[in-house]
């Protein structure tokens, strides 16, 4: 018990000035109020890369505009945007595992168990395909209480 309260308290201090507010989970891009830095979401698992999408081709989501590279891919997340989206509101996934909120770069990711990871740069999100499954269960506990936060 000790050491959950531990936890959340180094949480909720690491993250004080960092943190992002309600409509700025998923803005973690240069292109403000744009997702995923313009990038096409679905691409990373249809096409297992990284593409630009078109700002022709948009969806809201989540109170963010959402870029696709297709109107195939605009359609399927719009029928499943969860499955799409990318981890952690799209911070970097590594840097989660450590209990702070670090803006990605979306041209450094990884999809692991059918879900999307994005990383701040290349040496993160190697060091995350070290052990993805134990470093998962990290970020995802600390996600969870970063969501918490007012």
């Amino acid at each position: 018990m000790l050491a959950a309260l531990s936890r959340l308290a180094v949480v909720a201090l690491s993250l004080g000035a960092c943190a992002p507010g309600p409509t700025e989970r998923w803005d973690t891009t240069t292109r403000e109020g744009v997702a995923v830095g313009g990038y096409d979401a679905v691409a990373y698992f249809a096409d297992q890369a990284a593409v630009e999408g078109d700002p022709a081709l948009t969806l809201e989501w989540e109170g963010v505009t959402w870029w696709f590279g297709s109107e195939d891919n605009r359609d399927a997340f719009e029928r499943e945007p969860e499955r799409y989206a990318p981890s952690y509101g799209g911070w970097c996934a590594w840097s989660m595992r450590w209990n702070q909120v670090i803006d990605s770069n979306p041209e450094q990711w990884r999809v692991d168990g059918q879900r999307l990871y994005l990383f701040n740069n290349a040496d993160a999100r190697d060091s995350w395909g070290r052990n993805p499954e134990r470093f998962r269960r990290i970020a995802d506990d600390n996600w969870a209480a970063i969501e918490q936060l007012p």
